[in-house]
């Protein structure tokens, strides 16, 4: 029945889609952070140009740019564009960049990052002063002051993930019109080593392959107790105790009896691991019996 859960969870998530990062951004409690860095630019300092030396704090969008023209460059060789292609690529990329001055220099939306800069600098030295988790008042204050920047965050960043897209749909869809097949796609600025993608990727095979070991009785110790670590990684990302965890009761109970399977042998009566171990213990009798004569 672990098994077959296993197996349907998998499925599920090739069928309708996975993502990784609402999992990992509600992580809670002191392994939060960890869970946290596999999303790329979970705070939106990246993409907004967050500068921690800037004074004042405005924002320094170099780096994006120096990275979309990277791209740009890696488009020209990738789709093989000739000097005239490349040119016009290019021109196409230098008004997304106009694009995205422009939103940073509007007299409306410059203040409001320099004051969402100034609020993610109150949040981290509070943070690193450890002051909201051990006073009530500060809790409440932290929280006010993260849904305050979560709130302004949100709004910037829909707008800047519009034109980081536009970016790559522009060149890609150049590509297509010159009669160029392919597409390359715009990789994040300084991503993490083990990102969102690669997760998205893994868990839907992970929870299907370890669904069939366990049903059909296949390296049923092996697929146990990695079934196990994966529920108490559940587990962990929503620590008990923490504020605002959600329950995970039921993915502890289900990694407790998957340590149990695996403890019990469970392969060694049915399953595949049974005639797997049946056959090889014929063959080590039958070599036993030949080495005696």
């Amino acid at each position: 029945m672990i098994g077959w859960h296993f197996f349907k969870e998998g499925t599920t998530k090739f069928n309708d889609g996975f993502s990784s990062v609402w999992f990992l951004s509600s992580a809670t409690g002191p392994f939060a952070g960890q869970f946290h860095d596999f999303i790329w630019d979970a705070d939106g300092k990246i993409r907004l140009g967050y500068d921690a030396d800037a004074d004042p704090p405005i924002p320094n969008l170099e780096p994006t740019i120096a990275h979309w023209r990277k791209y740009w460059s890696a488009a020209t060789k990738h789709f093989g564009w000739d000097q005239s292609q490349s040119k016009n690529a290019r021109t196409i990329l230098e008004r997304r960049i106009g694009q995205l001055n422009a939103y940073f220099q509007d007299p409306e939306i410059a203040p409001e990052l320099v004051q969402l800069f100034q609020q993610i600098d109150r949040r981290d030295q509070q943070l690193a002063q450890n002051d909201m988790a051990n006073v009530e008042s500060l809790k409440g204050q932290g929280a006010r002051l993260d849904g305050e920047i979560n709130t302004l965050r949100a709004k910037h960043l829909t707008a800047v993930d519009a034109i980081w897209s536009g970016v790559e749909y522009d060149l890609n869809r150049f590509a297509k019109n010159v009669k160029q097949k392919g597409v390359l796609k715009l990789e994040p600025l300084n991503a993490p080593a083990i990102s969102t993608d690669t997760i998205d990727a893994f868990i839907p095979w992970f929870d299907t392959v370890i669904g069939i070991c366990l049903v059909f009785g296949f390296l049923t110790p092996v697929a146990s107790v990695a079934g196990a670590l994966f529920l108490f990684s559940v587990v962990i990302s929503q620590f008990p105790g923490a504020a605002g965890a959600t329950p995970t009761y039921n993915q502890a109970v289900e990694a407790c009896a998957l340590l149990v399977v695996a403890a019990a042998g469970a392969g060694r009566h049915f399953g595949l691991d049974s005639l797997l171990n049946s056959l090889c213990a014929r063959c080590c009798k039958k070599k036993l019996g030949a080495d005696e004569k």
